[in-house]
């Protein structure tokens, strides 16, 4: 009981912050990724202690986008970093309109409390 009480007050904090992050105002200036994020998923077994997390990155970009990547980080209720984690998609290069595969898999000790995921490109191609 305590375990699906904590997981409807995660999904109605996430519901929050979703609904605080559409309410924002846009953002001016330039676009800061060639990267979107369409599609994410992620769950926690406990009894492995796994953290695993798949998602789709698309170029919305008109460029060959190199090392199309994504970056995980994983918080604690406290707001501490417990877990981080960096992945390049498959492919690793995404053409215009294209879209690359993300798996990332990850040991925790507990349920993260807050799961940030961030389109990242360009390490290590130069």
């Amino acid at each position: 009981m305590a375990r699906t009480a904590r997981g409807i007050f995660l999904m109605f904090l996430l519901l929050c912050g979703a609904g605080l992050a559409s309410a924002q105002d846009s953002c001016e200036g330039e676009v800061t990724s060639n990267l979107a994020i369409p599609e994410l998923s992620w769950r926690y077994d406990a009894e492995e202690g796994l953290f695993s997390l798949m998602a789709t990155l698309l170029n919305i970009s008109s460029a060959d986008v190199k090392g199309a990547a994504l970056v995980v980080e994983l918080y604690d209720a406290s707001g501490n970093l417990v877990a981080d984690g960096w992945t390049l998609s498959r492919p690793t290069t995404l053409t215009p309109g294209e879209v690359g595969e993300v798996d990332l898999y990850l040991r925790l000790k507990s349920y993260p409390a807050v799961v940030k995921v961030l389109p990242d490109e360009g390490r290590f191609y130069g």
